[in-house]
């Protein structure tokens, strides 16, 4: 329970880094489990209605999962599927599934879908 909870904690702030296409991009975690969407620096705007979007973890699986889940006021909500792997402390690798299939593994490609993020 520990160790779970200092794995936690080290996802706490921001995160950001540059996908293959040139698009800043990442994400803000909250110790609430809120998360906030960032792109080109700036938070992404889930439209006036929007209700809020949380993350989970599952770092017993392999690989490592990621949701970002996003509840929009009026709608079920949706839940953004992902792979990770800490590369060290202040480095992470994510992978975004296609829909809502979760990635099974990592690209050694240039891939839109895959990002190293840099703790902020």
């Amino acid at each position: 329970m520990r160790w779970h909870l200092i794995w936690i904690r080290a996802w706490w702030g921001t995160w950001q880094g540059i996908d293959s296409t040139g698009v800043k991009g990442g994400f803000t975690f909250k110790k609430n489990g809120d998360v906030v969407l960032i792109k080109e620096g700036k938070p992404v705007n889930l439209g006036e209605k929007a209700g809020k979007a949380s993350w989970t973890t599952d770092a017993k699986k392999t690989p490592m999962q990621l949701n970002l889940i996003l509840s929009l006021e009026g709608k079920e909500a949706r839940s953004l599927p992902m792979i990770y792997n800490l590369l060290d402390s202040q480095r992470i690798m994510i992978r975004q599934g296609q829909g809502e299939e979760r990635p099974t593994a990592f690209v050694t490609t240039d891939d839109h879908s895959q990002i190293i993020l840099n703790k902020q």
